[in-house]
């Protein structure tokens, strides 16, 4: 499965990971972190140690370029590449790029932060998250960055709050309604993590993990026919081998066919 620049795999490492791992699958929620290498949170990266001391750079024997919105995009554009390729550290140096030449640049604070979950630096992340909410409060990619963040670190209400106010300002927020879905589910609010995977799912259809997650939200709520309709749906279309391998036991283990 492809690289997704809103962590549905990180999110999804932490929610229902009785069921992921393999236990019954109308057994409880566990938070909160799975044990599957492939969805993992990597452990918080350590900040660089601060020197005292100046290093003089040589004088540049051309002026600087003017920053133009070209060579922000640009460099935006390969950050993208990067990320999706895995290589978050260069990912991340390339947002910088992208800032440093255009300081107001939401999209690129949006996706370092992004790139900064995934090497586990969340108090940095999160800096970028607030940047774009204090720079423009009507901007829901900030919060659902937020919201992100305080899903991984436990603090569901305050993601919640944080996924309603995205949903609020962008009705259509796919990503929101999945990450809030996610939220409840470690809530236990499973009935609200169905409606919002469905939600999720009538926006973008073509995202088949959120079958996959909703099928273990009706699972743990004893629906099984809906959870097996969910899991074959996953059978037949996910390109992830390690999930179909799970959709099939699961639909075994709720006493159907593949």
């Amino acid at each position: 499965m492809s690289r997704k620049l809103f962590l549905l795999t990180t999110l999804a490492a932490i929610f229902f990971t009785g069921c992921a791992g393999g236990a019954n699958p109308t057994g409880n929620v566990n938070p909160p972190l799975s044990q599957d290498p492939a969805t993992q949170i990597l452990p918080t990266a350590v900040s660089p140690t601060a020197t005292d001391t100046f290093v003089p750079q040589p004088e540049s024997t051309s002026p600087p370029p003017e920053p133009t919105a070209d060579l922000s995009l640009e460099a935006h554009q390969r950050g993208l590449a990067l990320f999706e390729g895995g290589q978050f550290e260069q990912a991340i140096a390339e947002f910088d790029t992208a800032i440093l030449q255009n300081p107001n640049f939401m999209e690129a604070y949006y996706r370092r932060g992004v790139s900064k979950i995934e090497i586990g630096d969340y108090e940095a992340a999160l800096a970028d998250f607030n940047t774009i909410i204090s720079s423009d409060a009507n901007n829901p990619q900030g919060y659902n960055g937020r919201g992100i963040v305080n899903v991984i670190q436990g603090e569901f209400e305050l993601a919640l709050q944080d996924f309603n106010q995205a949903i609020a300002l962008n009705p259509d927020y796919a990503e929101a309604y999945n990450n809030r879905a996610i939220a409840y589910g470690n809530m236990s609010n499973l009935e609200a993590a169905v409606a919002d995977f469905t939600k999720a799912i009538e926006l973008e259809p073509g995202d088949i993990d959120r079958y996959y997650f909703r099928a273990l939200a009706y699972a743990n709520l004893g629906q099984n026919e809906l959870a097996i309709a969910d899991f074959r749906k996953v059978l037949s279309e996910s390109q992830n081998e390690e999930q179909k391998a799970k959709a099939e036991e699961f639909i075994a283990s709720l006493g159907g066919v593949p």
